[in-house]
């Protein structure tokens, strides 16, 4: 395969809008590789989209967006598919760079590199992730660079009200290393890995580090923040957010019902890495 490869588009820059689109396609590409645009930048908008393919690529490689760069975002998307790559390699985004922005996203599916991976981003520099969530299990052949549950390798980066649930290969639940990033009201399942980082954590000396850990059942039992209790999810907005009921973790508010059956809601709510559907008439 080729560099900048998508499903839909390989590259798109100068202020392009890519709105209410999904892929299905299995996408296998080299660098800059992802479910629906290879490269993303030059102040590219991407909303409401979703890819469900399963993408293949080496470097920056993502299950929507392989490169996301140049004051770009993305915003009310997500992606199931499985991700392989060998670094930047991302359930969502592989890399996301220069002021851009995920916001109201979400990423499902299982991702495997040798490094520098994520269940959402593998790598985040001078950037932002707000209101998401990964699922899937994250494996690492080399995790030494950075595995992280959400975020392999953040820097100078802003992370708020996000959690990841997927089981990883090494310690990392939320992310793997982390340099001058701050946190803001986050959380990671640890029913099998109990540390938010791996081992390096960098420069965050004395940045908020807002992460808290616990057990999927009790991630699944809130029903609105801080409810049933006071520790979790403190602060995420209802208007954003659907807590469902005590069974379920939170989804994401999105109007997908153009995009997926019935959708209004975009949740995982047993953390299977399949996204919940309503049940048939």
């Amino acid at each position: 395969g080729d560099t900048d490869t998508g499903g839909l588009l390989g590259e798109v820059s100068d202020n392009v809008t890519i709105s209410t689109s999904t892929s299905g396609s299995t996408v296998t590409g080299a660098n800059a590789t992802g479910g629906l645009v290879g490269f993303a930048g030059g102040s590219t908008a991407i909303d409401t989209t979703f890819a469900t393919g399963d993408v293949t690529g080496e470097q920056l490689v993502g299950g929507l967006v392989g490169l996301l760069t140049g004051e770009s975002s993305v915003v009310d998307s997500g992606a199931g598919g499985v991700v392989t790559g060998a670094f930047g390699v991302g359930g969502l985004v592989g890399q996301l760079e220069s002021v851009s922005t995920i916001d109201s996203s979400a990423a499902l599916g299982a991702v495997m590199a040798d490094g520098t991976v994520g269940g959402l981003v593998g790598l985040i520099q001078e950037s932002a992730i707000t209101n998401t969530f990964a699922t899937g299990q994250v494996t690492a052949t080399n995790p030494d660079t950075g595995t992280g549950g959400l975020v392999g390798f953040a820097s100078g980066a802003d992370i708020t009200n996000s959690f990841a649930t997927g089981a990883i290969s090494v310690d990392g639940a939320f992310v793997g290393s982390s340099a001058s990033t701050t946190y803001v009201e986050n959380h990671f399942v640890s029913d099998t890995i109990m540390d938010a980082f791996g081992s390096d954590i960098g420069g965050n000396t004395g940045l908020a580090t807002d992460i808290t850990g616990g057990a999927l059942s009790d991630l699944q039992s809130a029903t609105a923040p801080g409810v049933p209790d006071p520790d979790l999810f403190i602060g995420w907005d209802p208007t954003i957010w659907d807590f469902g009921d005590d069974t379920q973790l939170p989804g994401l508010i999105i109007d997908v019902s153009g995009l997926i059956p019935g959708g209004a809601v975009f949740r995982d709510g047993d953390a299977d890495g399949m996204l919940d559907l309503p049940p048939t008439p």
